[in-house]
């Protein structure tokens, strides 16, 4: 694509971008394929000449056709209010989970934000600074079944894993780094809580030499994912979207896949 073409795409973009009018006329007039004047009228809060004047600028683009009172969309018409609509809900998205978005590093992050949509978030910030750790163990407090790889760990939530896998037979495995193994391992609470759940056989830590960017977390049919700086939780996002949970099932199999037991 030449720059010219480039500019005049954009110019194009801009019809929609810069007027929720038109862009409103135009994805109903895709959902419903056509509409009389007075039905689009009814679609937004504008003036009869402001309305007739947006018609006309999404005719003259070549996306709405007139045939009387009538309007359809036509195919490019068609193609361009798709995509607009998937780049809108996109930018939607991006923008609620901006808090937990910009502590994930691009090359880490592998799924389509849209799996998210519907996802809860919860952010470490006054007046709140607990609530992704309390997000978490809440969580693991119902859990049968869970596997997680994470970046740091706290006593609460092994506790909680010790009393849901020595107590009620749940199942958890673990990919940690080195320093959370460690931990684990060494430090006198952790290490009997390690050492009851291990002795059941349905619980295995998995140690990754590599940095975990950020936590991943099937718990159940749920998927969690926690961004941190600098090892401080900072974002939650909680969903049961299949899609997000296949993509956390995949990033935990990775994680799993480059990592040794921990013995």
């Amino acid at each position: 694509m030449s720059d010219t073409e480039a500019d005049a795409a954009v110019e194009r973009i801009a019809l929609l971008a810069r007027s929720t009018a038109r862009a409103t006329l135009l994805v109903e007039l895709m959902r419903r394929r056509e509409l009389r004047r007075r039905e689009l009228a009814e679609c937004v809060d504008v003036s009869r000449t402001t309305l007739q004047r947006n018609l006309d600028t999404l005719a003259a683009a070549g996306w709405v056709r007139r045939s009387g009172r009538t309007y359809r969309i036509t195919t490019a018409g068609d193609a361009v209010a798709r995509s607009f609509e998937e780049f809108r809900e996109v930018v939607e998205i991006t923008e609620r989970l901006s808090p937990f978005l910009r502590f994930v590093p691009r090359e880490e992050f592998g799924a389509d934000v849209r799996c998210l949509a519907d996802a809860d978030l919860l952010c470490a910030d006054p007046p709140d600074p607990y609530a992704v750790r309390n997000r978490h163990v809440r969580a693991l407090k119902e859990m049968d079944e869970c596997r997680m790889a994470v970046p740091f760990t706290g006593l609460h939530a092994q506790e909680t894993l010790r009393d849901r896998i020595v107590g009620h037979g749940a199942r958890a495995e673990l990919v940690v780094e080195p320093e959370v193994a460690e931990t684990l391992r060494t430090k006198s609470r952790y290490a009997s809580l390690y050492d009851e759940m291990a002795a059941t056989g349905r619980y295995r830590v998995y140690v990754h030499e590599g940095p975990v960017r950020y936590g991943v977390a099937l718990i159940d049919d749920t998927a969690q994912f926690v961004a941190h700086e600098e090892y401080e939780p900072r974002a939650l996002v909680e969903t049961d979207d299949d899609d997000a949970v296949s993509w956390a099932a995949a990033a935990f199999a990775e994680y799993k896949r480059e990592a040794t037991p921990l013995t």
